[in-house]
């Protein structure tokens, strides 16, 4: 350690022990009450439960029964027996503070803190104060030189995660936002490392690619942020050799006085400034680079690459080396670049290893690294990889971290990472479908066959159906309907919460806050998919590409994800405890539909969900919503999403039992002839007209010729094609009949 902190390492442990009412495993004279002074803020809700708070009984023993079965499993257990025993193992708090760390979020994030805030764990209260105390202690003058608060951010990332084509997309869109997640977590702690060492506890919020960091005023006599201001320009420099601009990393730091963070609003104005400042540098990509070295200008604005008649098959890249245009003329379309292959390299990594860990080193040979986590090395200097087992040869400066599950063996591991995981992967239903779809010739675009256990990709994903009839009858048959469906998910409101409700709270309410979202995205919303899948019956069929922070991108079987959404929605709600909404995109595309094209169309659905308005008549609630279909939908019980859901499984199951396409078709059609009733540049109105007229002729037709379902029929015309629910007809018969003719397999030819 460049400092001794073993005394106040020491103390943090005693402190959690002796809130418990347990033996401590440490002695220290060290005094922390300098430090608690400075989150005792005592900051007090307007309700009994903090917004987002993790508590819901002041007992440490609590199983926490309001909240999900995985919060509920991963949270559970005997917390004074844990630490007891964890009391009595060899751990040092100086050499393992970060296992000591992740311990006590395994174990006291359901205990009250101390200092009396609402929504506040002990947890919270031990990270902030161990945050405060290892910068003030890296000060000259401790609390009086005060401290710097950091912010970063990857602008960019847009860009290297979406922008592919259809070809192996699945691969590549995982692999990408996996390893941008791995970028930031390293970022991290390369800029805790060379702030003076400072532990994962002054990461204070990680998230989506976002952090903010607490680090002290001085770093050997240089200002922090001219200390973070150099390192962000060398990982700028890596990351432009390896993305070529398109990826990024903005940070910007902000001075602070220590009594800044005694008052919350003081703090949201510097945490203000702190983004408006990040904000500036995210408009000025690669300035650093060009002005911290002499060949900076010509390293940015130069053109890169040698041309050629060949483009990556997934990124579309061009070969930016000889060597690359040497692979490309000889393998043509199958050509994958060197970027594009380590992002499939990790996407397989993480699928196709049943227990994975993170394994994180300082001191290490590259040459024997994967190829993304080389990457990551080189650009900060702190390597990751996922692994099965934890190496023979783990040295002091590596960390060995579980993924998703919390209760860890602190003696063979260093802690645990939430991670949003849930791929499909191939059967062999899928190998054999997939040979008999191509008559046993191997695509140009595809390096070789499928393989038991490969990532499912997005043909697969789309022709599902037809793969399962292919499994059940051993018959291939072409999909009718061979749809891919891309949901994305996006919190409301959530800045405003931060700035606004949250705008006079203390740090350790926003970090609670913070940590509880990520419980949710990080943690949670794998388990989702997983459950969904197996209650559905629908095994393999969603591939959850990224969730972190407040957001979420799903790729899967089109006819799973209506109900995922809502599934998930109903979650989040139940969760936040009815304080927050969230909104959902939904389109449909075929299986080759360029994917970067898909990302923006489903980015596009979600911005038309959020931009949905009540209006005054029902008290002005805003967002909340689903776009589907091209159609808005609040998901409120009672409201139109719950009407079109009901609505359109009945309809359904009636189009099944008649001619192909023809309630549906009648339906739509009066629809269309009610919209193209409407006045023209206004809203669609409630009012009689020819449309009505239409709808008693067919649906009388329809009734006379199937008259096993008059009542049904007679259902559907008497309130669907009403005129207070006839803007939900169309959306429904377009629903329903998508899902007939996916659902429709046995009643193709076979070939």
């Amino acid at each position: 350690m460049p400092h001794d902190f073993r005394p106040l390492r020491d103390a943090l442990v005693d402190y959690v022990y002796r809130c418990m009412g347990l033996q401590s495993p440490c002695e220290t004279d060290f005094d922390l009450s300098p430090y608690q002074l400075l989150h005792a803020s005592h900051y007090a809700h307007e309700t009994e439960r903090a917004p987002l708070a993790l508590l819901t009984t002041p007992a440490p023993e609590s199983t926490l029964d309001e909240l999900p079965r995985w919060i509920r499993r991963q949270s559970s257990g005997d917390t004074r027996a844990l630490l007891t025993q964890w009391a009595e193992s060899d751990l040092d708090p100086a050499d393992q503070f970060e296992t000591w760390t992740h311990l006590f979020r395994r174990t006291v994030s359901a205990v009250p803190a101390e200092c009396g805030e609402s929504g506040v764990s002990l947890y919270h209260e031990f990270k902030l104060m161990s945050a405060i105390a290892h910068a003030a202690l890296l000060n000259p003058n401790g609390l009086e030189d005060g401290f710097t608060l950091i912010s970063g951010d990857f602008p960019g990332v847009q860009r290297i995660i979406y922008t592919i084509t259809s070809d192996k997309a699945a691969k590549g869109v995982r692999g990408r936002s996996f390893f941008l997640q791995l970028l930031a977590e390293c970022v991290v702690r390369r800029l805790l490392s060379d702030l003076g060492g400072l532990p994962i506890t002054n990461a204070l919020m990680v998230a989506g690619g976002n952090f903010v960091l607490l680090a002290p005023a001085w770093i050997d006599g240089v200002r922090a942020e001219e200390r973070v201001a150099q390192t962000t320009a060398r990982i700028n420099h890596a990351l432009l050799d390896w993305f070529s601009g398109d990826l990024v990393l903005a940070t910007a730091a902000e001075p602070i006085s220590h009594s800044t963070l005694l008052e919350g609003k003081a703090f949201g104005d510097a945490f203000g400034r702190l983004k408006t400042l990040e904000g500036q540098h995210k408009r000025q990509p690669l300035a650093d680079v060009a002005l911290t070295s002499e060949d900076g200008w010509q390293k940015v604005f130069d053109p890169h690459g040698h041309g050629g008649l060949h483009a990556c098959a997934i990124c579309q890249r061009e070969p930016l080396t000889s060597w690359e245009r040497q692979r490309a003329d000889t393998e043509g379309r199958a050509w994958v670049c060197l970027t594009c292959q380590l992002f499939e390299s990790l996407a397989e990594d993480l699928a196709k290893t049943p227990t994975p860990l993170l394994l994180i080193e300082r001191a290490v040979d590259p040459d024997v690294l994967p190829d993304y986590s080389s990457a990551l090395y080189a650009i900060t200097g702190q390597a990751c990889s996922v692994v099965g087992q934890i190496p023979g040869d783990k040295h002091g400066q590596s960390v060995v971290l579980q993924l998703n599950e919390i209760d860890f063996d602190p003696q063979q591991m260093d802690g645990f990472r939430l991670l949003a995981v849930h791929t499909p992967v191939v059967s062999e239903a899928d190998r054999d479908w997939i040979a008999a779809h191509y008559k046993g010739e191997l695509p140009e675009d595809r390096a070789r066959w499928p393989e038991e256990g490969d990532i499912r990709d997005f043909e697969m994903l789309a022709c599902a159906r037809a793969i399962d009839h292919f499994r059940l009858t051993g018959k291939y048959v072409v999909p009718q309907l061979a749809r891919l469906g891309v949901l994305r998910m996006d919190v409301d409101g959530l800045g405003t919460f931060f700035k606004d409700t949250l705008s006079d709270a203390p740090l350790t309410v926003r970090l609670a806050a913070s940590d509880a979202l990520s419980l949710f995205f990080d943690g949670y919303l794998g388990e989702i998919c997983q459950q969904f899948e197996e209650q559905r019956g629908r095994l393999e069929s969603l591939y959850l590409l990224y969730g972190g922070g407040d957001d979420l991108f799903i790729v899967g079987e089109w006819d799973q994800l209506p109900y995922l959404a809502q599934r998930i929605r109903d979650e989040f709600v139940a969760y936040a405890g009815s304080q927050f909404g969230i909104s959902a995109g939904i389109v449909l595309i075929a299986e080759k539909f360029p994917f970067y094209r898909a990302a923006d169309l489903a980015d596009q659905a979600l911005e038309s969900a959020k931009r949905y308005e009540l209006g005054e008549t029902a008290g002005g609630r805003q967002k909340d919503a689903i776009c589907f279909l091209d159609t808005v939908l609040p998901w409120k019980s009672g409201e139109p999403w719950e009407i079109v859901t009901t609505e359109h499984e009945r309809l359904l199951d009636v189009a099944k039992t008649m001619e192909r396409g023809a309630i549906t078709g009648h339906i739509y059609r009066i629809y269309l002839r009610w919209r193209k009733d409407q006045p023209q540049g206004t809203a669609p109105k409630v009012y009689y007209g020819p449309y009505m007229w239409l709808a008693a002729y067919q649906m009388s037709r329809l009734a006379n010729q199937y008259s096993k379902l008059r009542d049904e029929i007679r259902h559907f015309q008497e309130f669907l094609l009403q005129p207070d629910t006839i803007a939900l007809s169309g959306v429904t018969a377009r629903w329903a009949e998508l899902e007939r003719r996916t659902q429709d397999i046995g009643k193709q030819g076979e070939e």
